[in-house]
């Protein structure tokens, strides 16, 4: 069961609720964005535009990823692996920084 503020990213106010989520919710609400292949009812898109509004949504949570916990997520290596998944699952680019902090947490695991 998807927890409805993670679901939220699916709707057509996900902006708002995407401020709100913590670092575990937003690699949630990636996972989410990633295995909605076609446009939710919810979303207010129409199905043509769905895999451009899906990358710009990931984008967003990668972006609210990068700002939680001051920069630096403390998140486990699945959830780095499953935020990476997502990136190139909707074909979003991951910022720089992203990647960065993925590969220094996975990098301290091994």
């Amino acid at each position: 069961m998807v927890r409805p503020e993670v679901q939220a990213i699916l709707g057509s106010h996900w902006q708002r609720g995407l401020r709100r989520l913590g670092p575990e919710n937003l690699v949630r609400a990636s996972l989410l964005l990633a295995r909605s292949e076609r446009s939710p009812e919810s979303s207010g898109c129409d199905a043509s535009v769905w895999p451009e509004a899906r990358r710009q949504r990931a984008e967003a949570v990668f972006r609210q990823l990068l700002q939680a916990d001051r920069g630096q997520p403390d998140l486990s290596i699945r959830d780095w692996a499953g935020a990476l998944w997502s990136a190139a699952r909707c074909r979003a680019s991951a910022p720089n920084a992203l990647l960065e902090a993925a590969s220094e947490a996975i990098g301290e695991a091994a």
